[in-house]
């Protein structure tokens, strides 16, 4: 006789857990220094990190998938950070994928040109490693996240209307 496979939803204790899928976060920068440094800080938080040196080869990553965030240097090679960034809200595909724009400039006018170009989030060099962390996975897992309040209403539901149905 041969064992059938265990369900994935099977209620079993010697099922051993996937590890969770890791977010893909996409680095947009030329300096590798900085793009060490910004793995170093998310390593311990398991992202699915992607580098790009420029632009041209970020939209070659967005072509292979869409990342749950992009953190965008403003000064690159070629095309610069802020009309990447354009491209990006201007995308049908991507346009909804969050954007940090980093930038050694503290001015406010770069700040506001970062914010009028799409991204939502504008975070000055040196990085604060706190503060970058913090602020990444505020945007990557919301302290809100509702999927197991979602999941639990949507089985209970589901058992529901299996009752319903024996009923009638």
């Amino acid at each position: 006789m041969n064992p059938q496979p265990l369900a994935v939803d099977a209620p079993d204790s010697s099922r051993i857990p996937l590890p969770p899928r890791a977010e893909r976060v996409l680095v947009v920068d030329d300096y590798m220094l900085h793009l060490q440094l910004v793995r170093v800080l998310l390593l311990p938080d398991r992202y699915d990190l992607v580098t790009a040196p420029t632009a041209e080869a970020a939209r070659q990553v967005l072509d292979d998938g869409v990342p749950a965030l992009i953190l965008v240097d403003v000064d690159l090679p070629g095309i610069d950070g802020l009309t990447f960034t354009r491209r990006v809200r201007n995308d049908p595909r991507t346009r909804h994928v969050p954007i940090i724009v980093v930038s050694a400039s503290h001015d406010l006018r770069d700040r506001a040109r970062a914010f009028a170009a799409g991204a939502g989030q504008f975070i000055g060099k040196p990085l604060d490693p706190n503060d970058f962390r913090a602020l990444v996975a505020s945007i990557v897992r919301p302290p809100c996240d509702m999927s197991g309040e979602l999941r639990a209403r949507e089985n209970s539901l589901t058992w529901n209307v299996g009752r319903l149905s024996l009923l009638s």
